[in-house]
């Protein structure tokens, strides 16, 4: 009994000391670890102050608010909050262990290599979108610029008839659904394949001629090209044309293997059937031939974008040259007077041109002007009401409401025409002023007549090409926009 007794006392004994023991040792475990922060923070703090000089910017800005007598602050205020953001650093400090000072100061080195990926990011983002802005900048039609859907199953099935006539077999292998599908499949690889063949020739073309003429990329600032009213940008770089080319012959290459791949497909189909390779070739070339047709906008934009390019071109090279004669600055004021009215006026006819046609016709322009916004819901309207008068009983009423529209249309028009021929007279006016107070003030200059006379050809050289320029763009958007096949942007229109 005593022993059991003495175990038990001596067990009961045990329990408070082995207690007491480990309550000890991590008292002291953590008596070591704040020892350790300590030091730490000590140490941090040493080379804070160090490398840590205080906000000299915000302390000249104070210094300057003492010296004018000035109530400091908001210079107060931002230490006040200075000392917060360090006593909850303090506080963090002190509450980590070993392991989240080691954690913390990953995270400090993550936040600062984040922080140079997020620039090294944004440079790299600048100078992409500088890249593609002068790759694309001049490259306005795309992929989808001729819509085939729009032409009808029908049409389709007469323009490949022939084809699909030379061999029953090749016939018999698709249904009514499969053969217009096989056919549009084929429109779209073929369209594809000549697309990038105008694009090649396109690009090639500028490369010919930035080696020829040495037409590359040219551009100035755009207030200097509103002063002198000339385009502030023209071309494309060496680099940049190369670069083209090259993405083009690799689109072309993929969109010639497409076809290869879809032909090889149909072939395996007929068993390499003599008659199903004839018709196979004969519905290529049929299709070939509509996609011409139906790509000629294409190939008008881009000998449109050609014309201009070296239109631009040489508006620079006179520009250019008019300074080479060095002019002193009343022939500068001049030049950039008779500029300014010779586009405005040109501006004025191309819009008088524009309204002219809208007087015979209905179709609708894209458009910012108020004026033509205007026109197109006059006509819009009228063509609900020719659509509608088919089909109601009220036609007398329809009838008379369209009348009244295309008068009030006519008389929108035409009174808009008669304050653009009065602008354009007054225009015509200012031009002629400038010109013989250019030839009144200088006509005693005998010493200087033939520089003066060189001044004044090179500004009316350039004026005279402006006129060329405006009214190759005013013939060519004329013809888009109102299908005027039957004539031709002339740079000899005047």
């Amino acid at each position: 009994m005593n022993i059991n007794n003495d175990n038990n006392s001596s067990s009961g004994m045990n329990i408070p000391f082995y207690q007491d023991h480990s309550l000890s040792f991590a008292n002291q475990h953590h008596q070591t670890i704040e020892q350790e922060l300590e030091r730490a923070q000590e140490q941090n703090e040493k080379k804070k102050k160090k490398k840590c000089h205080g906000n000299r910017k915000l302390q000249r800005y104070r210094r300057k608010l003492r010296q004018r007598g000035m109530n400091t602050s908001i210079n107060t205020e931002s230490s006040v909050v200075q000392e917060n953001i360090q006593r909850n650093e303090q506080t963090i400090i002190s509450s980590t262990t070993d392991q989240a000072t080691s954690l913390s100061v990953k995270s400090v080195q993550h936040k600062i290599t984040k922080k140079k990926k997020c620039n090294t990011n944004k440079q790299s983002g600048f100078i992409n979108k500088n890249n593609i802005h002068q790759v694309d900048q001049f490259e306005s039609v795309r992929n989808d610029s001729v819509d085939y859907t729009i032409i009808s199953n029908e049409i389709l099935y007469q323009r490949t008839a022939p084809a699909f006539n030379l061999s029953p077999k090749f016939n018999d292998l698709f249904s009514a659904d499969k053969k217009i599908q096989f056919i549009r499949q084929y429109i779209s690889l073929i369209d594809q394949v000549c697309f990038q063949q105008l694009k090649q020739i396109q690009w090639k073309y500028y490369l010919h001629l930035g080696l020829t003429q040495g037409i590359w990329h040219g551009q100035m600032s755009k207030t200097s090209a509103e002063k002198y009213s000339i385009c502030h940008t023209y071309g494309r770089s060496k680099s940049v044309i190369e670069e083209r080319i090259r993405v083009i012959e690799k689109h072309l290459k993929q969109a010639q293997d497409a076809i290869t791949q879809f032909e090889q497909k149909i072939l395996s189909e007929c068993e390499q059937n003599r008659d199903c390779l004839s018709v196979l070739k004969e519905l290529n070339a049929l299709i070939y031939e509509l996609v011409q047709e139906k790509q000629q906008v294409v190939k008008d934009k881009f000998e449109y974008q050609r014309k201009m390019l070296l239109l631009n071109a040489t508006d620079h090279q006179l520009l250019q040259n008019f300074f080479d004669i060095e002019p002193n600055s009343r022939h500068i004021t001049w030049a950039r007077h008779i500029w300014k009215a010779t586009k405005d006026q040109l501006i004025i006819e191309e819009d008088i041109a524009l309204l002219q046609h809208r007087l015979i016709s209905t179709t609708l322009i894209p458009t910012s002007d108020l004026l033509h916004k205007i026109i197109n819901n006059i006509n819009t309207n009228i063509q609900k009401l020719n659509d509608s008068l088919m089909e109601s009983t009220t036609a007398y009423t329809s009838s008379n409401t369209i009348e009244t529209l295309v008068t009030s249309k006519k008389d929108i028009i035409q009174e808009a025409i008669f304050i653009h021929q009065k602008e354009h007279e007054q225009i015509q006016t200012i031009i002629h002023t400038e010109q013989n107070k250019f030839l009144h003030q200088n006509r005693y200059m005998a010493s200087t007549s033939e520089y003066q006379k060189r001044v004044h050809e090179a500004i009316e050289q350039r004026r005279q090409h402006m006129i060329e320029h405006a009214n190759y763009a005013k013939y060519y958007r004329l013809s888009t926009s109102f299908n005027l096949s039957d004539r031709r942007p002339s740079t000899n229109d005047s």
